[in-house]
């Protein structure tokens, strides 16, 4: 049966015979400057590391580009050619990146210098899929998320030392580790197997994404109850009014599906949706209840105040992922659409939607190697399906 599938398609591929200038029109895009896909952002003493066509890669930041004074494009450099490189994460040093790679098979954690050289394998644990958190304030230790110790796949945080390359040992939910969150924890409460607001879109069920706060380093957590803040109306007129005039839903208020917190200067940066909306960054004020009462018995009983919820980013089509923060610059890098945005923190408005968020010009130049032409044995061990192209120039298969 599947033989008679494949001779099937092979006689409709030969009947349509594309022409030759939808051929050339097909590949010409290898040949020039073309938008690349771009991913896990993380933006650190002026550098940008991200991930595209499965390898690490990394810019010098501009910040004249976030006040859209800079037309040249950003050229990036390349750090790795093995393949499988996910989540880079920049040590606050800047001299290190360290990343997930799954090129040998399981994910493992690396470290590569951020000026280039040759990576350095960290873990052996054969991981699906760890990744790095965050790194220590002295870049002497990781942060790692992972369930390699978990027979219910639940992810615990882990501690690393660079100067090792063993299995990671518990310890990353401790007051000792508060500073690489600026004197702060912050704890991302997800029920669901996956974290990321983009695949549990306008999820409003019972096992949604909390955050929980330390503000005091007292090991006392607080939840961030977004349904009882509101944000703020604008004034009529500002930009921002206008751009609520233009797009209705997107002054819903009920916020929920938070995730990615980011503690910055007093205020927790965070991705969530809103009726209607894709996930955008919010944030909400931060306050230890000792600051606001005074009293440290009430201090520790309550923790942590939020105020002053507020929306940083406008996108309405495609969700906000994978934000990073450099907390010396106050700039927050993400990507949206496989592009990549940088914002100052905290934002103010622009003339159009009232984002601070400029996307980042890169120069990008790639024989896409991904979408190259592969030769396989289709079998019925491995072949699923198949779908023709309308003009016949591209099989699309199962395998």
């Amino acid at each position: 049966m599947i033989q008679a599938q494949i001779a099937s398609l092979q006689e409709q591929l030969a009947a349509l015979q594309p022409s030759p200038a939808s051929e050339v029109g097909v590949a010409a895009t290898t040949s020039s400057g073309t938008p690349g896909y771009f991913r896990y952002p993380s933006v650190r003493r002026g550098l940008v590391a991200f991930v595209c066509e499965e390898d690490l890669f990394v810019v010098s930041l501009d910040l004249s580009q976030l006040s859209g004074n800079r037309t040249k494009p950003l050229q990036p450099k390349r750090l790795t050619t093995s393949g499988g490189c996910t989540h880079p994460v920049v040590s606050p040093d800047g001299s290190t990146i360290a990343y997930t790679c799954s090129a040998s098979g399981s994910g493992e954690i690396f470290l590569v210098p951020s000026t280039g050289g040759v990576p350095r394998q960290l873990t052996y644990i054969g991981d699906f899929d760890p990744y790095v958190v965050n790194w220590s304030e002295d870049s002497k230790t990781l942060f790692v998320r992972s369930d390699v110790t978990s027979p219910q796949d639940t992810d615990e945080l882990f501690s690393l030392e660079v100067q090792g390359g063993e299995q990671p040992t518990s310890g990353m939910a401790t007051p000792a580790t508060s500073r690489c969150v600026a004197h702060w924890l912050c704890w991302e409460e997800i029920n669901t197997v996956d974290q990321h607001v983009y695949n549990w879109k306008h999820y409003r069920g019972g096992t949604q994404g909390q955050l929980w706060v330390d503000a005091n380093s007292s090991g006392h957590f607080t939840c961030v109850d977004l349904t009882k803040l509101s944000l703020p109306q604008p004034a009529a007129s500002s930009p921002l009014a206008a751009f609520y005039k233009a797009n209705p839903t997107q002054q819903q208020q009920t916020i929920y599906n938070p995730a990615s917190p980011m503690l910055f200067d007093g205020r927790l940066y965070f991705v969530a949706e809103r009726d209607g909306c894709v996930g955008n960054i919010y944030s909400v004020r931060v306050m230890s209840a000792g600051q606001q009462r005074g009293s440290q018995q009430q201090q520790q009983q309550v923790g942590a105040v939020f105020s002053s919820l507020q929306q940083h980013t406008y996108h309405d089509l495609w969700y906000v992922r994978n934000p990073s923060i450099d907390p010396e610059a106050g700039v927050i890098a993400y990507h949206c659409g496989g592009q990549l945005f940088a914002m100052r923190v905290p934002g103010t408005a622009n003339s159009q939607t009232g984002s601070s968020a400029c996307q980042l010009s890169v120069e990008w130049f790639s024989d896409q190697h991904s979408a190259a032409r592969r030769d396989l044995e289709l079998t019925d061990d491995i072949f699923e399906a198949a779908c023709l192209h309308p003009l016949g120039h591209t099989l699309v298969a199962t395998v």
